[in-house]
């Protein structure tokens, strides 16, 4: 194959763990949309002052809490003074997600009702 059969078109490439938005060949998202599915992951439970409770997973929890407190996530808006009551690392992002869900679930709740969390 010679150098002037190769397609140097402009086309869409989603990078691994990308949300949904595109980039175009050659060029790098940006760095806040690329997830690396094989480094650690913290899934966290937050409590405002008001007592809403919110589970989310993150690779950086310091700077999650600050955008929670800040008022930039979306779903954390209502609450003020945000603090993580439980806060575990996983080895992956794959693995965090599923505990994720299991805190959200009705059985993970009750768990962390029984240590005195909730």
């Amino acid at each position: 194959m010679e150098r002037s059969d190769i397609n140097l078109a402009p086309a869409t490439l989603q990078a691994p763990g990308y949300s949904g938005r595109f980039c175009y060949a050659g060029q790098a998202p940006l760095h806040e949309y690329v997830v690396n599915f094989s480094m650690s992951s913290s899934v966290y439970v937050l409590k405002s002052n008001e007592g809403y409770i919110y589970v989310s997973i993150t690779d950086n929890l310091e700077r999650r809490l600050k955008e929670h407190n800040s008022g930039q996530s979306r779903y954390t808006k209502k609450g003020t003074g945000w603090k993580v009551i439980y806060q575990e690392e996983r080895p992956s992002r794959v693995a965090a997600r599923s505990r994720e869900k299991y805190f959200k679930s009705h059985a993970g709740k009750e768990w962390l009702m029984r240590r005195d969390m909730l």
